[in-house]
């Protein structure tokens, strides 16, 4: 029999406990989520667009963040390590480039970080790794919501890049000796797109330990951080249009 759904405090505890970031952060992230809940989610659901722009703002974000560690960091990586990075900066941009292509808009192209996040080097892999999940989920709820709404290609596309985004949750793990993939299979955190949004909140707005801002560096720069270091790109790499 379906049970009926349980209201936030049941999802607060859920979040908390799969991505591991602390209750501050998410209870101040949700009281903004309550706030714009008319202008990013419907009644019934994210609607595609409201997907795309969460989209591309997730990618945007990321994008800035392995730029920082490209460009920020004080702790070394080795020379495999740095060609990882650089690969994953490349998935990142292609995932922000989809998002656009299909019509998405990011909110913003500044962010935020702890200073710190650039300076130790388990602290970047464990928020990595937690963000990577955050991502991984937020493409899962994406993939259940264009299913709902009849969508099958976008539907599919969503489950490419959550299997993308999985696979950089590994990557941060190894960065500090972890199991790469402890899970028989990735965990739904969220059931809408725009429930990602409580964990985004620090980065979007500062704040706090959040007092190290970075803008999206533009493709000019992020294509000569990448090189030579591309990600295989399957033809088609999408099952909508990528490029």
């Amino acid at each position: 029999m379906k049970q009926k759904t349980k209201p936030a405090k049941t999802r607060r505890a859920f979040i908390k406990q799969a991505t591991g970031i602390g209750g501050g952060a998410v209870m101040a992230g949700f009281a903004t989520m309550v706030s714009t809940s008319t202008a990013f989610a419907q009644s019934s659901g994210d609607s595609p667009q409201v997907m795309l722009n969460l989209a591309a703002t997730v990618e945007t974000f990321v994008a800035t963040h392995l730029t920082n560690l490209l460009t920020k960091r004080s702790f070394e990586l080795t020379a495999a390590e740095e060609l990882q990075a650089r690969v994953l900066l490349a998935s990142e941009q292609a995932h922000l480039d989809l998002a656009k292509a299909n019509g998405g808009q990011a909110s913003t192209t500044q962010f935020f970080f702890p200073p710190a996040l650039y300076s130790d080097r388990a602290l970047f892999a464990q928020t990595t790794a937690k963000l990577e999940t955050a991502c991984t989920a937020a493409y899962l709820a994406a993939t259940r919501r264009f299913a709902e709404l009849g969508d099958s290609r976008l539907a599919a596309t969503s489950a490419q890049l959550a299997c993308s985004e999985a696979q950089h949750v590994a990557v941060a793990r190894d960065l500090i000796g972890a199991v790469p993939s402890d899970l028989a299979w990735a965990v739904p955190v969220f059931y809408n797109v725009s429930d990602a949004q409580p964990l985004l909140a620090p980065y979007l707005q500062g704040g706090g330990d959040y007092t190290l801002g970075a803008q999206y560096p533009g493709i000019d720069t992020i294509t000569q951080l990448i090189g030579n270091a591309q990600p295989l790109l399957v033809v088609p790499p999408a099952f909508v249009k990528a490029f």
